[in-house]
């Protein structure tokens, strides 16, 4: 058993240190806007990430027991009316309605429509336990964003 989880372990921090390597990859647009990176909280969430579970886990490398905390880059992609983030050239959710908003409104002072930006992020959740109703649970995995707000450059 122990040797499971120094297996399980190992595996589960060279799959960090793959993904951390690999970096993000998202669709391109006209406009380069740069994240004014956050105060290291990730405390800007991504919405309707429930949808984009399949990716998250593959991204991650699937649910665990302890669940995952992976560190990471994420490209956010404004087509003029939704932001998309991406992680490794998948799609995982879109920016908050508000954050949206606010992307436009920075894209719109350069007199643009579309736009992307990267910044850090971090996939957590994906914990999969047995629980006290005698069958395993499994929790959500969830993406946050490390920044305060888009500015165009």
């Amino acid at each position: 058993m122990d040797l499971l989880i120094v297996l399980g372990a190992a595996a589960v921090f060279a799959a960090a240190v793959w993904l951390l390597g690999r970096g993000a990859s998202g669709r391109r647009t006209s406009s380069r806007v740069s994240g004014r990176r956050g105060d290291g909280e990730y405390e800007s969430y991504v919405v309707g990430e429930f949808d984009y579970q399949d990716a998250l886990a593959e991204i991650s490398g699937g649910k665990t027991e302890d669940g995952v905390e992976i560190y990471t880059r994420a490209r956010v992609v404004f087509d003029g009316f939704d932001a998309e983030v991406f992680i490794q050239g998948k799609k995982v959710g879109n920016l908050s309605q508000e954050m949206t908003a606010e992307m436009e409104a920075a894209l719109r002072r350069k007199g643009q429509r579309k736009g992307e930006f990267e910044v850090p992020a971090l996939i957590n959740g994906g914990r999969r336990y047995w629980g006290k109703n005698h069958r395993f649970n499994e929790t959500q995995f969830q993406v946050y964003l490390d920044i305060l707000d888009p500015e165009v450059e």
